[in-house]
């Protein structure tokens, strides 16, 4: 169940930071005079912070990266 939790912390950590970023940066490039911009614009940033989401949620799920647990499990 460990593995999960950092799977979901990392893809959804990322996929909305992704996803927000794109949004945003794509709002200053964006021609107006296209209906269809602002739904194109939307697509692409969710399709994009998923699949990076995913794949570095697997990454860490597997190699186990973050989030750290910096505790003595000795002591």
């Amino acid at each position: 169940m460990n593995r999960f939790k950092n799977f979901k912390i990392t893809f959804f950590s990322t996929g909305a930071g992704i996803i927000t970023f794109s949004i945003v940066k794509g709002l200053f490039h964006i021609n107006l005079s296209n209906k269809n911009a602002i739904g194109e614009l939307v697509l692409k940033s969710v399709f994009t912070g998923v699949l990076v989401g995913a794949f570095l949620g697997l990454l860490n799920m597997v190699f186990n990266v973050w989030p750290s647990n910096s505790k003595n499990k000795g002591a």
